[in-house]
């Protein structure tokens, strides 16, 4: 309609019409008439012609900051900042209290990342209306670009309190409060922010994260809750409480939430293998593998999916089968010694020893501070009677890593044991004790008190392990033997 009340005028200046006296060169001379015309090929699309026309109409009168602002507009829109900058700048001229020469100004600052310059000019249009509330959101949004929070904070609440109900002044503020770790002060501001806007899951989403960092977890159930009574499709707010119930070690409704959104995103390889991860924690390998599997259909170059794939398979004693997976993962993932540790104890359970140390030194290699690769290394090899000194370095660095750690100790002294130095074995031995009660640590307490020839205390050492391992027929054999010594 605008377009078709344009070309009237245009046709009416230049004569088409009866009873219009102008010649055609005089119509052209006239600036409104370029000025239409120009406004007509921006209607269309042609805004390169548009401003060929404002460029004629601006030569023919120079005196109007009208015509300055529409070509500075035009120059805007094409991108020739430089000349825009000069027709707002002869609008002001002519205009001193343009507001809309301020605001294009000031974006085309922003735009050039001359923040200072950009602040001045959103100043402007506060000094020209105190109560702008645009101009104030635009000042505070730059404040926060540059990071002067403080000021951003300050003209925020400024507009909250010309305006109480403006949301986006009140949902910025909680965002800042919620940046800076102020998560009772964020919490507040998005709970005004409800109250303007009670059906907007997102700010359910926002609140149910922050009482979840402040462990308050019924409430943040409650807003993610909210949130999917409002949109249940919701991909956050399930995601969330797939979490939440996880570390409640819910695990079933983890899992439904879970099958939620996979119901949602088909093909999403991130929640199979949430999905597998979470069945591996519930013991059901079966249904894990299965769901890893799907995620290796999608996905096969994911190191992570072979690496749970393969944990699965070590849980359920298949050790050939994890090795494949293991080794998947290291193509795909050479550096992950998580994967190189647990190939190593696959080898270790397969009885191929050469390997397993081949891996082990891969982890120390890539992580000299893989403490648990050092004890392993250590203990195998003092299991074996091999390597002993090496064996007791990786153990002592081991140790340096993690002092209070029992397995560690107890590896250490049994280094010493197979060094036969007896003494220093119980020490250690008797310190492991102390930090953890495990029956592999009283049996090898037990060997050492025999070597020491300390028989009752032996005896007293196995008796305990075998309460810790009630089945475990070596021990009896060991109680047995004890007993028979004895009575000699």
């Amino acid at each position: 309609m605008k377009k078709i009340f344009l070309l009237v005028i245009v046709l009416l200046l230049i004569g088409w019409l009866p009873n219009i006296s102008l010649q055609a060169t005089e119509v052209e001379n006239e600036p409104i008439f370029h000025y239409l015309l120009g406004s007509i090929y921006y209607e269309d699309g042609d805004i390169r012609a548009a401003a060929s026309e404002y460029e004629k109409a601006v030569q023919l009168d120079s005196s109007s900051p009208f015509l300055h602002m529409e070509l500075g507009k035009v120059y805007y829109a094409l991108g020739r900042f430089d000349e825009a900058v000069e027709e707002f700048y002869r609008t002001l001229n002519f205009q001193e209290n343009n507001r809309e020469a301020y605001q294009y100004l000031a974006e085309i600052y922003k735009r050039r990342e001359q923040d200072s310059e950009a602040i001045e000019f959103y100043k402007k249009i506060i000094e020209l209306n105190p109560e702008d509330l645009e101009a104030k959101l635009d000042l505070a949004r730059m404040y926060e670009e540059v990071k002067k929070i403080d000021l951003a904070i300050e003209e925020y609440k400024k507009i909250i309190r010309i305006d109480p109900e403006h949301w986006e002044a009140r949902l910025s503020l909680a965002a800042i409060y919620e940046f800076q770790g102020k998560y009772r002060k964020a919490i507040e501001g998005y709970l005004k922010c409800i109250k303007i806007d009670p059906e907007n899951p997102q700010i359910y989403n926002k609140l149910g994260a922050l009482y979840f960092s402040i462990k308050n977890v019924s409430k943040a159930k409650e807003n993610f809750s909210k949130s999917l009574e409002i949109d249940p499709h919701n991909l956050r707010a399930l995601h969330s409480m797939a979490l939440i119930f996880e570390q409640e070690k819910d695990l079933d409704r983890a899992i439904e939430y879970l099958e939620k959104i996979n119901f949602l995103q088909k093909d999403v390889m991130e929640t199979y293998l949430h999905l597998g991860i979470i069945y591996l924690q519930k013991g059901d390998y079966q249904k894990a593998k299965e769901v890893l599997q799907e995620a290796a259909e999608f996905k096969p170059e994911d190191a992570n999916i072979w690496y749970f794939l393969g944990i699965c398979l070590e849980d359920e004693k298949k050790y050939s089968e994890a090795v494949d997976a293991f080794s998947k993962a290291i193509k795909y993932d050479p550096q992950n010694t998580e994967v190189y540790f647990h190939l190593g104890i696959c080898y270790d359970r397969l009885k191929n020893f050469n390997l397993s140390y081949e891996a082990l030194e891969e982890v120390i290699r890539i992580n000299p501070r893989h403490a648990q690769a050092r004890n392993y290394l250590g203990y195998s090899w003092a299991e074996r009677g091999i390597n002993l000194d090496k064996a007791l370095e990786h153990i002592q660095k081991a140790l340096e890593i993690d002092p209070e750690n029992g397995a560690y100790i107890d590896s250490l002294g049994w280094v010493y044991f197979q060094q036969e130095e007896y003494v220093r074995a119980r020490e250690e031995l008797k310190k492991a004790i102390k930090l953890m009660k495990d029956p592999v640590i009283y049996e090898h307490l037990g060997d050492t008190y025999n070597k020491l020839g300390e028989t009752r205390r032996a005896l007293d050492a196995y008796r305990k392990a075998l309460q810790l391992d009630k089945k475990n027929k070596k021990l009896m054999e060991k109680i047995r033997n004890a007993k028979k010594q004895l009575k000699k």
